[in-house]
Parts: structure tokens; C-alpha cells; sequence
């Protein structure tokens, strides 16, 4: 089983950690609030519960800024983004180096266009194009990617640290380049 890297995005995980980090506060505020309604009878309470807010925050965090993951394994390309999985059977893919940077606006996934300081500027899992085809993406933002499509119309759209490298790897597993 060979892992591939793919790029994180940088402005999801800033964006995962500062809400954490608002979480964690508001739980500090509610231990306060404990505290000082119950004249400091119940400390217990309110640091229990400002320790299940910290921690809560910051799992959630680590999930949401946490990179996809690409795994090949005997002829299936398996990738994970967030709670999403998706499975390529490589016999008979196609593969082409695309960059994201050349494509038109109107070619882009709904959540990269023109981000707001809330949004994360990438797309990760599933997506639909203007013509309403559904496919996954792994992208970061407008980064070069590699496109795959497989033979029974799935299609991923992927950004690798390494395109070139992911579609050498991918047509040795059997695929061949489109």
C-alpha cells in the first residue's frame, strides 16, 4: 500500500483552529460563569467543564484541518477528505495534469469562488459541475492537480505535492495516462 501527500490548506486549518480556539474560550466563560453564580461551591464543575470544552474544541479542530489522505492499494486508488471516502478502480482510468489556475471561474468548484473570510477558498469531497456530474475533489486551492477518471464515471479531481509522481505511480498501478 503506497500513501500519497496531498497539499493542506493552510486557510482551513487557521480557520478549524481559530474556531477551536473560540470554543475553548466560550467554555472558559462558562466555568467563570459557574463559579461565580455558585459563590465557588461547585470548582469541580466548572473546570470539568472547561476541560471537555478544550477538549471537544480541539478534536474538532484536528478533524476539520486535517489533510485528505490517498492510498493505492492493489489497483484502487482510496481517498478520504474529512468524513468522505471515495474508491477508484484504476483498470481503464484516465489521468491528465490539470492547472487549477488556468481553469475559468465558472469551471471552479462553487466553494472556490471568490471565498469569503468564513469560507476556506478550497473544495474537499464532493462537488458538481455546472452540469450537474457529481465528483470528488481534494483541492486547496488553485494549485496544480492531477484528474482522474475512472472507467465506470467516477471522477477525482486531486491535488498532490508530487503530480507528476502521482500519475507515474498511478499508471504503474495500472492505469494509463490520458
Amino acid at each position: 500500500m503506497h500513501a500519497f501527500a496531498i497539499l493542506p490548506s493552510l486557510r482551513r486549518r487557521r480557520l478549524a483552529w481559530s474556531g477551536a480556539l473560540f470554543l475553548a474560550f466560550d467554555a472558559l466563560l462558562i466555568g467563570v460563569g459557574i463559579v461565580w453564580i455558585t459563590d465557588g461551591q461547585h470548582l469541580g464543575l466548572a473546570a470539568a467543564f472547561v476541560g471537555v470544552g478544550v477538549l471537544v474544541s480541539g478534536l474538532l479542530a484536528a478533524v476539520v484541518a486535517r489533510p485528505p489522505t490517498a492510498r493505492l492499494d492493489q489497483g484502487v486508488l482510496r481517498v478520504e477528505a474529512g468524513f468522505q471516502q471515495l474508491s477508484l478502480v484504476l483498470a481503464g482510468a484516465r489521468l491528465c495534469r490539470v492547472d487549477l489556475r488556468d481553469w475559468p471561474e465558472a469551471e471552479l468548484p462553487a466553494s472556490m469562488h471568490a471565498p469569503r473570510w468564513w469560507q476556506g477558498g478550497d473544495a474537499m469531497g464532493w462537488q458538481r459541475d455546472r452540469f450537474g456530474h457529481r465528483w470528488f475533489a481534494a483541492l486547496p486551492g488553485r494549485v496544480p492537480a492531477v484528474q482522474i477518471e475512472s472507467s465506470d464515471g467516477e471522477r477525482l479531481l486531486l491535488a498532490a505535492t508530487d503530480p507528476e509522481g502521482l500519475i507515474a505511480a498511478l499508471c504503474r498501478a495500472g492505469a494509463r495516462e490520458g
